[in-house]
């Protein structure tokens, strides 16, 4: 297996945006770990372990996990393509989730402004709920540094949606079901997103290929 860590990983190394021990979550963006919505990093250090490891057949190299730990994994689909995808704890199902890293991590960001409970003045008092998640201020803070960190790792159209959600967008009711919301985009206007920036016919399809699932929980 011939396999290049993405160029755009390396120079988040370089940065210190991967240092575990200064992991914090959403509350806090001064700090030099890169949090990113649902992607808890591993280090450089463990990938290339679990790669000299894992033998030249192996086509999933893992990269972060979720707050689950579910593992976020390059897909070596060939010598040209490393896409994104999940590998599921408890299911023999992976999904397949964007067709290279960069759109990966585009992806997360549209997650967050779409799935994140957010608030201001006048949706605190009106959902009443004071362990809401993110405050709308907050989260423009996370997308300005997601917008300044990515600039040199991010085709210019996705800079350009990123910065038109920081200038233009208002928090809207979501309703799923019997879940209300308030998010900065709705998960209609994600799909669409997802769909013009980064399409794949395999996107969000469940793939069914063997991998070294053991030697994954004891390396990460």
């Amino acid at each position: 297996m011939y396999f290049k860590i993405p160029e755009e990983y390396i120079f988040m190394e370089k940065q210190g945006w991967l240092e575990t021990q200064d992991i914090v979550y959403a509350n806090d963006v001064e700090n030099k770990y890169l949090w990113l919505n649902d992607m808890e990093w591993f280090s450089l250090d463990r990938i290339k372990k679990y790669i000299n490891l894992a033998g030249d057949e192996e086509k999933f190299i893992p990269f972060a996990h979720t707050v689950s730990y579910d593992k976020w994994a390059w897909y070596i689909e060939n010598n040209k393509n490393i896409s994104v995808v999940l590998l599921y704890n408890d299911e023999d199902a992976i999904q397949y989730y964007a067709p290279n890293f960069a759109a990966g991590l585009f992806r997360q960001i549209l997650n967050f402004c779409s799935s994140t409970e957010f608030y201001d003045e006048n949706t605190l008092k009106e959902i009443n709920n004071d362990d809401t998640f993110c405050s709308f201020d907050l989260a423009k803070k996370h997308l300005r540094k997601w917008k300044n960190s990515f600039k040199e790792l991010f085709p210019e159209e996705y800079i350009k949606v990123i910065d038109n959600i920081i200038q233009h967008s208002k928090l809207k009711l979501i309703q799923l079901d019997n879940i209300k919301y308030y998010a900065i985009i709705s998960p209609e206007e994600e799909e669409l997103l997802v769909k013009k920036y980064m399409y794949s016919p395999l996107i969000n399809k469940d793939i069914y290929i063997q991998y070294n699932r053991d030697l994954i929980d004891e390396i990460f």
